[in-house]
């Protein structure tokens, strides 16, 4: 019998809250939700249609026991008034443990010179000098970057990890974590499981076409572009 270990993230719904409450919620949310796997002390059949409509994996609590404490006792309060900015409760089990398969990283999705002329192009929007974090090898799940000033990762981002920036983000390998743009251009490749924000926009994969996609924001909205072929 084969099994593999896995970090899960869930959203835990806690017992109290009103199925109004939470619709609108979902219904406000649904795209990062995605990400999560939820779980549900009370679940009714008009909210149970809520979540099979936004395609939301999801169970109701029968046996398994949380470990609870003061800062995620109001999980869904504090989330709606952070909105989608930041992440202001624990998302996933408290004895969380790292998976026992090795992870090793993914063929480079691009070549030596698609890397060199997109970190050129990097280079080009942000003249002013700055303390640039610069990263090589893989991003490890439960590792958390934080930095002032740009991030440069040149390999994979694995889930449940968390990179969060005041300035801009470039990631040139697969993305599964969670990432928080907070400057004024960002460059990805590929995401599939994590929550992105750019400037409290959230990305969704369906978003990235191209091999190498600029993020950057024109007149208040969104605009992504080829960066291959600028």
């Amino acid at each position: 019998m084969k099994i593999d270990q896995k970090n899960i993230r869930v959203f835990h719904f806690l017992k109290g809250e009103k199925s109004e409450k939470i619709k609108q919620f979902i219904e406000k949310n649904y795209p990062i939700l995605q990400a999560y796997l939820l779980l549900f002390d009370e679940l009714d059949l008009e909210l149970e249609e809520c979540l099979k409509k936004h395609n939301l994996d999801f169970i109701k609590i029968k046996n398994l026991k949380l470990n609870k404490d003061k800062e995620n006792t109001n999980i869904l309060d504090s989330t709606l008034n952070s909105h989608t900015h930041k992440e202001t409760s624990k998302l996933d089990f408290s004895n969380k443990t790292e998976s026992s398969k090795n992870i090793t990283p993914d063929k480079k999705n691009s070549s030596n010179k698609d890397l060199a002329d997109s970190a050129t192009f990097g280079n080009k929007i942000n003249n002013k000098q700055s303390k640039t974090k610069v990263f090589k090898n893989l991003i490890r799940s439960g590792k958390n970057i934080s930095h002032s000033d740009d991030i440069v990762i040149f390999n994979r981002v694995n889930s449940a990890s968390s990179i969060k920036s005041d300035s801009n983000v470039c990631i040139y390998g697969d993305c599964d974590g969670d990432v928080e743009c907070n400057g004024e251009y960002m460059i990805l490749s590929k995401i599939t499981k994590g929550k992105i924000l750019f400037n409290g926009e959230i990305i969704t994969p369906n978003t990235l076409q191209y091999k190498l996609n600029l993020i950057t924001k024109e007149n208040g909205k969104l605009k992504i572009q080829d960066i291959l072929s600028l």
